[in-house]
């Protein structure tokens, strides 16, 4: 598969990439999901996570948090004003499937995936 040939160096490895996939994964009538990664505790009612669906912009795809550690060796340049510097904590993301879908969200990735190898040799991160 294509996502198991990318070399990566990040020490999730191969399967943290797979959530990329759910969009393709789960079946059309599935428009929206809260994606966890499997070490994730909820100290609060789930509910209110889901209800952030409501605040998204009608093109609005994500939802993540920044990540928390000041020191990322592979984190967001200062340059880019739509990520965080510390770039985006990817173990709790809620994704608009529908809008992924529409704008070929696997095509871009593949594109930004091409883009890094081609840069390092080797992907530095793993989904983010």
């Amino acid at each position: 598969s294509y996502v198991g040939a990318i070399p990566i160096k990040h020490y999730a490895g191969v399967p943290a990439m797979y959530k990329i996939l759910v969009p393709y994964i789960l079946p059309e009538e599935v428009t929206k999901v809260i994606v966890l990664d499997s070490d994730v505790l909820f100290n609060h009612n789930v509910l209110d996570l889901w209800k952030e669906f409501g605040l998204f912009k009608p093109q609005q795809v994500f939802g993540a948090a920044c990540e928390q550690i000041t020191y990322c060796p592979h984190s967001c340049s200062g340059d880019d004003t739509n990520i965080p510097l510390f770039g985006i904590n990817s173990g709790v993301v809620l994704m608009n499937l529908t809008e992924l879908r529409r704008i070929n969200w696997w095509y871009q990735w593949q594109q930004e995936v091409l883009k890094e190898v081609t840069e390092f040799g080797y992907l530095p991160i793993a989904e983010q």
